[in-house]
């Protein structure tokens, strides 16, 4: 788990990257970053459902945005996302 809970701050990091500049083009972020941010927001998701953080809840947030932002240029941001959205309504987490 520490591997991954590492590599999911790295991807929040990527996260907040895309949100300040807006990068999100074809040139800019490879749709492979996707399923590490789909992926980091799982890791994030124990956690808070562990202890309840408010900084989980803020990263699976950020991380939830800023494919937000790339599902313009890439249908496998969407994609993931609406994982992340079915995940949250049927609460399997």
């Amino acid at each position: 788990m520490e591997v991954q809970v590492t590599t999911a701050a790295d991807m929040l990091i990527l996260s907040h990257h895309i949100l300040r500049t807006g990068l999100s083009g074809n040139d800019d972020i490879s749709p492979f970053c996707h399923d590490a941010f789909y992926r980091s927001a799982i890791v994030y998701s124990q956690i808070l459902q562990k202890s309840d953080s408010e900084d989980a809840k803020n990263a699976i947030h950020d991380i939830k945005q800023s494919l937000r932002v790339n599902s313009h240029h890439w249908k496998a941001a969407a994609t993931y996302l609406q994982l992340l959205d079915a995940r949250d309504v049927t609460s399997i987490f």
